[in-house]
């Protein structure tokens, strides 16, 4: 009752978290309608678009409505889905044999023009946003129901990585070919000249039939979908960012499933018999991206944050634990890696970043800025308490923050146009390939590409890119790997291209009459969710 009390601050919120631990809360319960599934989030995507932005709430919404070459099973595990299998040829040569009894939405077949107008569309996007299109040199149709891809990097989880490309209905007539991120015939419906309701023509199991940005999609089952049908005539996907909302709505039956649970309700719904909780991996890292190319602060002579002794002492001055204890998700860790001490590739003999200010102090003094600076920290709308505590944790050393809160998509928009000086952003563990992670995160634009693809800061280091190009040449088993993840955890730590801050799970609550699987990749499928039995 005391962390209610503490979190509820003000008066209507208060009522709705002491009326969730009333022993009768669910007695007030409405219902379902038989066949429709309601789910609780605390996001919900801007556009319907599935190539707009690249986000775990985009895709949330968009693996309802499309489909990809491969879909993940709960354990991040890749299946066939457009695609009933693949061949490695060779390390940057796969073929993929697709389906024959695919229709999209609208009534159109699938084929694989298809995938290749999908990536021509992604390239004209913007392949930063999908970071597998820049490994895609060329996708070359042999078939209607055959391509190949040639890759201009070697990639062992192709497979994995493609369920992240959503594939769309190509126009009437178009025949292009996708290579070397172009294509040979034009891609018309570029992004934002469209609306969600056109653009949502996938073959996926639901059907868009309404649409409020940010805030609701009401889904239909289709019928002509090829694989198993749903088990939900309607879904209705509601956001509801407020954690006490959440709750309040789970307890009165207006939603049947939630998709993260406010800590201060665990033990409650953890006693009660009508309530069901699942809890999922740590997957999620949000990250402190640090803009380090010239022109970012353009009020200033030179950018202080391409200062590595600056970079060190905002890492030094961040208290990991609090911002784990402030973001109040179960199990949250804090970060002194880019990935949790669960990781295959967790390096365990690391030092710990604990929070020391007087070095940090120091350290800005030896830069000339012992008088601080002032700095604007973009933050995502879910994240907002967050930015908070770091810009507590930077008043430390004199850094005055202006906390700039953006939806998603403004904040992935800030993210690729360099629009920022500092930015909060969380990146999901979609496979455990940490050559992967280097390559996107801390790899330079000079490696060409396929790299550098999250490197939205700027970072640029010859060592770390020899580092990076190092572990490119090596098979996933070879030994040698781990001793280049070694020494770039260490790099990591010393140059400070980003810092990691926290490292989250996410826990469910349902009525107890379903059953969820978590998933290692923190998406809320209403595919997923089954009556207990079924």
């Amino acid at each position: 009752m005391m962390a209610c009390l503490v979190y509820c601050r003000r008066l209507l919120p208060l009522l709705l978290c002491l009326l969730t631990l009333l022993p009768g809360a669910m007695e007030a319960r409405a219902g379902t309608p038989a066949g429709i599934l309601r789910i609780g989030l605390e996001a919900l995507p801007d556009t319907a678009d599935p190539h707009r932005i690249f986000t775990l709430t985009s895709r949330t919404l968009s693996a309802h409505i499309f489909e990809a070459l491969t879909v993940l099973d709960p354990e991040d595990r890749p299946l066939p889905a457009l695609a009933t299998g693949w061949e490695k040829l060779s390390d940057t040569l796969w073929r993929f044999r697709l389906r024959h009894d695919v229709t999209f939405h609208r009534g159109g077949r699938f084929d694989a023009w298809d995938v290749a107008y999908s990536f021509c569309r992604l390239s004209t996007i913007g392949t930063a946003r999908v970071p597998l299109v820049g490994r895609v040199r060329e996708v070359e149709v042999e078939a209607a129901d055959s391509l190949l891809l040639q890759l201009s990097l070697p990639d062992p989880a192709l497979a994995e990585n493609l369920s992240t490309i959503f594939i769309l209905d190509a126009p009437t007539g178009w025949a292009g070919h996708y290579r070397d991120s172009s294509c040979d015939q034009p891609v018309t419906d570029k992004a934002g000249m469209v609306d969600d309701l056109t653009i949502a023509n996938g073959t996926g199991p639901y059907i868009l039939t309404s649409f409020s940005p940010g805030r609701r999609a009401t889904l239909r089952r289709f019928d002509g979908y090829w694989g198993r049908k749903p088990d939900w005539q309607q879904v209705e996907l509601l956001r509801m960012d407020d954690p006490t909302d959440r709750n309040r709505a789970l307890l009165s039956g207006e939603v049947d499933l939630v998709n993260a649970v406010m800590p201060q309700s665990l033990a409650h719904f953890a006693d009660r018999s009508d309530i069901k909780l699942v809890h999922g991996p740590l997957q999620r890292s949000w990250l402190l991206l640090l803009n380090q190319r010239p022109g970012a602060f353009p009020d200033a002579k030179a950018n202080p944050l391409a200062d590595v002794r600056v970079r060190r002492a905002i890492m030094l001055a961040i208290d990991r634990p609090m911002l784990a204890e402030r973001l109040m998700m179960p199990g949250a860790e804090p970060a002194w890696q880019l990935v949790p001490s669960g990781h295959s590739d967790f390096q365990h003999d690391l030092p710990r970043l604990d929070i020391d200010l007087p070095a940090a102090q120091t350290l800005m003094r030896q830069a000339g800025l012992q008088a601080g600076l002032s700095i604007t920290l973009d933050v995502p709308e879910m994240a907002e308490k967050l930015g908070q505590v770091l810009a507590r944790s930077l008043s430390q050393l004199g850094i005055r923050t202006d906390i700039r809160v953006n939806n998603l998509t403004a904040n992935h928009d800030r993210a690729q146009s360099g629009a920022f000086q500092l930015l909060l952003v969380s990146v999901n563990m979609l496979s455990t390939d940490y050559t992967g992670l280097m390559r996107s995160l801390l790899g330079s634009v000079r490696l060409g590409a396929g790299y550098a693809m999250l490197n939205y800061g700027g970072y640029d280091s010859a060592v770390m890119d020899g580092l990076v190009t190092d572990a490119m040449k090596l098979a996933d088993d070879d030994p040698a790997l781990a001793e280049i993840y070694h020494r770039v955890s260490i790099l990591e730590q010393a140059d400070v291209p980003l810092i990691p801050l926290v490292h989250t799970g996410r826990v469910w609550a349902m009525r107890a009459s379903l059953d969820f699987p978590h998933r290692r990749d923190g998406l809320t499928l209403a595919t997923d969710v089954r009556p207990t039995g079924n």
